[in-house]
């Protein structure tokens, strides 16, 4: 693993990788798209440089037999790290970032994330995975920037350790988002989150939460043995922080959390901040 300076590979660039590299039908396809990842990898190398392959869907791209073939053919031995938080948390937050922005249900949506949170179930799968490498595990709850960082060997900007980004929007910039839904039309199309995370007459407002307190008991029980589980299969400090959160087994953690109806028909409304935002997309780039 390359120390000193860090560049990430794109996410939809692992995507590309993988599957053009993987399980494309074109066998000349994914025999080129290997060796250009080969060279990519090896350029990056040379220069210090560290290449990541980063996203969210990571995990269930190398929990398939497809993944080790792909490291194989690559020739690298991959550092995977993976960062735990409890499910409920994992669940509000992903419907927020994606699912609101997708065409399913909340009901049908739900249910496919609860099958999909078992983090026992996929550790197991990465530790399987028939090909060298190194597995480190951390939770959300410690200060993942710097965790990462250190792993690398990289010294970042002091800065990063303490910069909150990428967060659950606000219900002031959802609401904003969902009345002019051109600027986020999709699940992936992003860029507006990034302009308006740090809007401050949106930043004041408090976060969404899309759960009853009758789906956060759920979630807590469909997956208290699977954390049990994981707590054998996690390193001794982290296994502690686990067992020692609420967030992960009792639905009271939460009692402090409302649900707000992003369905009510007085958000389509307009907003008193709405011409600020769009001025401010206009200037970034988003007509």
């Amino acid at each position: 693993m390359a120390t000193g300076r860090h560049k990430g590979i794109p996410s939809h660039a692992f995507k590309d990788i993988f599957f053009d590299a993987v399980d494309g039908t074109q066998t000349a396809l994914k025999a080129e798209r290997v060796k250009e990842t080969r060279r990519f990898i090896a350029s990056r190398v040379r220069f210090n440089f560290t290449p990541v392959f980063s996203s969210e869907s990571t995990v269930n791209l190398l929990t398939q037999d497809s993944g080790a073939r792909l490291f194989k053919a690559l020739g690298v031995r991959p550092l995977l790290m993976f960062y735990v938080r409890p499910q409920v948390e994992f669940i509000n937050s992903s419907w927020w970032q994606w699912g609101v922005w997708g065409n399913m249900p909340f009901e049908q949506w739900y249910k496919h994330r609860l099958r999909e949170s078992k983090w026992d179930e996929m550790l197991v799968a990465m530790s399987a995975l028939p090909v060298e490498h190194e597995l480190h595990i951390g939770t959300c709850s410690e200060n993942v920037v710097a965790d990462f960082y250190a792993k690398l060997g990289v010294d970042p900007k002091p800065e990063l350790l303490n910069a909150r980004t990428n967060e659950t929007l606000s219900t002031a910039a959802i609401s904003f988002l969902l009345r002019n839904r051109k600027y986020r039309p999709t699940p992936h199309a992003n860029k507006a989150d990034v302009i308006l995370e740090d809007f401050a007459p949106f930043k004041a407002a408090p976060k969404p939460w899309c759960l009853q307190p009758h789906l956060v008991e759920e979630v807590i029980e469909r997956n208290r043995e699977s954390n049990l589980r994981l707590l054998e299969l996690v390193p001794a400090h982290v296994a502690e922080q686990i067992a020692a959160d609420p967030h992960w087994w009792d639905p009271n953690a939460y009692a402090d959390k409302r649900h707000w109806d992003w369905t009510d028909p007085g958000i389509l409304a307009e907003g008193h901040n709405d011409a600020d935002a769009l001025r401010r997309l206009s200037e970034k780039g988003m007509a």
